[in-house]
């Protein structure tokens, strides 16, 4: 009864803190994994408006065969104003905050 009972305690000893550490890496990824989601939203308004912005490029380019000189050119409403960076020579457009959408 009595190894019984040290096997136990000697178990509990080494096994506790490997669980605990497992739960505190547990902890971050779920915290990290909200963080993420809760950005979500921003980047799909982000993504909405860069693709309002290329059609309006596209249109305006076909009607007056150059470029818009600047997004303000184009007078949309957007999510966010002054979140894009326009290059009037290639007619291109990024977001500063998600530049590889």
């Amino acid at each position: 009864m009595m190894k019984n009972s040290m096997f136990l305690l000697l178990s509990l000893v080494i096994l506790l803190p490997l669980a605990c550490s497992k739960g505190e890496k547990t902890k971050v990824e779920i915290e990290k994994s909200m963080e993420e989601k809760i950005k979500l939203p921003d980047k799909l308004k982000a993504i909405n408006d860069l693709k309002k912005i290329r059609d309006a490029i596209v249109i305006f380019r076909n009607l007056n065969e150059v470029n818009p000189s600047s997004l303000e050119e184009l007078n949309l409403e957007l999510y966010y104003q002054g979140e894009y960076i326009y290059d009037s020579n290639e007619g291109t457009v990024k977001s500063k905050s998600y530049p590889n959408t």
